[in-house]
């Protein structure tokens, strides 16, 4: 589990890395650490706009137009997002843990990165948009990863399954 000193959705170190590249980045939600975030944020000219919350039609909407989506948490369960987003064609960046790289194979159908070192994350951040041929295949493989392993008839053959064999 994350400590307890910081966020462990390591948020912050999203806004660095993008401010560093000078990349614009959309953040949805609220939170205890809004604050912190829009100070961080408001010392560069880099584009990082904080929303509130939307709705899940909203929220699907928008990850449609976006090109990347970024989730560096320290802990997560089943990241329902983190699926809709592959679902809606974005390419995925995310922490190397364990929840994150049971969908998401590095180079493959998104892009793993360490989130230990900020110095090392801005560079994998850089590495992971640079490439558009790269991501478009990313991309087509992603669907496909969604399309075949995370559809509702998948899910439900293999609880009907788990339950044949108890």
């Amino acid at each position: 589990f994350p400590s307890h000193d910081r966020s462990w959705k390591n948020i912050d170190k999203a806004i660095t890395s993008c401010l560093n590249a000078k990349l614009a980045l959309d953040i949805f939600g609220e939170g205890p650490e809004r604050e912190k975030l829009e100070r961080i944020s408001s010392v560069s000219e880099s584009k990082i706009c904080l929303y509130p919350a939307v709705s899940h039609e909203t929220a699907l909407d928008l990850l449609s137009r976006y090109g990347f989506f970024i989730l560096l948490s320290e802990y997560e369960g089943q990241s329902f997002a983190l699926l809709e987003a592959m679902a809606q064609g974005c390419v995925a960046i995310v922490s190397n843990i364990p929840a994150n790289t049971d969908v998401v194979e590095d180079g493959v159908n998104g892009h793993v990165v360490s989130i230990e070192n900020q110095q090392a994350l801005n560079i994998s951040l850089m590495n992971a948009i640079s490439d558009p041929v790269k991501n478009r295949q990313i991309r087509q493989n992603s669907l496909k990863h969604i399309k075949i392993s995370h559809n509702f008839e998948y899910i439900a053959k293999q609880f009907v399954e788990l339950l044949e064999l108890d």
